[in-house]
């Protein structure tokens, strides 16, 4: 090869990179090792990330990820001494592609309710064996007051191994004797990671044009499970509240639709019978933890208003679907009030 053409080649990758630097690329989201000595999933702390969609960068949006991984403006801090809330979920409370002004978090914090912190612990593909391992992780870092759940449709399946999405999760394994444990799914940086996270332009090839085999609907087989595996998923995850003195007095449940914009079905349904969710629904209840079922706030809140709750072409919320989070949010805080 010609030095000539080494050169062309050197010029035109270099300017592909000074190009791709000028535009918002999907970079700075990298999942931290996980490991059995660090178990716990967080993303590379302290740095700025940027999330877009596709090879046109839609929906481009800068966010900060605290002292703890997390995305949120604030870092996280123990023994602040003012009420908190710790509020757990997937990549609906994660939200990414939302300023965070219009965050959930950010939103009940400018509410003046009895809570003056919001802590959030998400990210995509987490399912409920996960929101234990950060609940545990949270009650013992931060202590806080109350914990609200937002729990989603493909939350149970994805909490067993064979569905499990994602390294860095736990997840239900079958032991030889036919009960489950719950397993780690290690994670540690690839060469890859680390050179995308230097790379702007490697980072547009992986993330913005790259459709990894594990994407899926947020929807999809979420209700492929047998009624063995949501009797013991459901048994398992009240206990561990139980263990933790989590109780109907300081923790709430959101549920989320069984599928996206269902304000624009012609009947707009709440958890339907046969899913995973109603049983949970009912178990929660029965518990007498405070439950709101969000298809009926949304439903509610697109008759008086018009306005979509998710992003164009995405299952996932936008600014205005997190407003009505947020109320849902509303609906339930006073119950779970410390010394009510």
């Amino acid at each position: 090869m010609s030095k000539k053409i080494i050169a062309v080649a050197f010029i035109t990758v270099f300017g592909l990179e000074v190009t791709a630097r000028l535009l918002p690329v999907e970079q700075g989201y990298f999942l931290s090792d996980v490991t059995d000595t660090d178990p716990v999933a967080h993303r590379e702390p302290s740095r700025q990330a940027t999330a877009s969609s596709g090879w046109r960068l839609e929906n481009p949006r800068s966010r900060r990820l605290n002292n703890e991984g997390v995305l949120h403006d604030d870092d996280y801090e123990n023994g602040a001494g003012t009420p908190l809330v710790a509020i757990i979920g997937d990549s609906q409370v994660d939200a990414p592609g939302v300023d965070f002004p219009d965050t959930v978090q950010a939103r009940l914090a400018k509410r003046g309710t009895w809570a003056s912190r919001f802590y959030t612990f998400g990210m995509s593909g987490a399912p409920l064996s996960q929101y234990v391992v950060w609940t545990d992780y949270a009650r013992k870092s931060f202590a806080p007051d109350a914990v609200i759940f937002v729990i989603s449709p493909n939350d149970f399946h994805e909490s067993f191994d064979e569905a499990g999405l994602f390294e860095g999760f736990h997840y239900f394994v079958s032991s030889d004797n036919g009960r489950y444990r719950l397993s780690l799914r290690p994670h540690r940086r690839s060469l890859r990671s680390r050179l995308v996270e230097h790379s702007h332009l490697l980072a547009y090839l992986v993330h913005n044009l790259g459709v990894p085999e594990w994407i899926r609907s947020a929807f999809a087989d979420a209700d492929v499970l047998s009624d063995r595996k949501i009797r013991f998923l459901t048994d398992w995850f009240f206990a561990e509240l139980n263990a933790f003195g989590l109780g109907p007095q300081n923790t709430a449940f959101v549920l989320s639709p069984l599928s996206d914009r269902i304000y624009l079905q012609p009947e707009c349904q709440p958890s339907s019978s046969g899913h995973p969710m109603a049983t949970f629904k009912a178990a929660a209840s029965q518990r007498d933890y405070p439950v709101v079922d969000l298809a009926a706030n949304f439903c509610n809140d697109y008759r008086d208003n018009g306005k979509e709750l998710e992003f164009p072409g995405d299952v996932h919320w936008n600014a205005e679907g997190h407003r009505v989070l947020a109320d849902a949010i509303m609906e339930v805080l006073d119950k779970i009030a410390p010394n009510r």
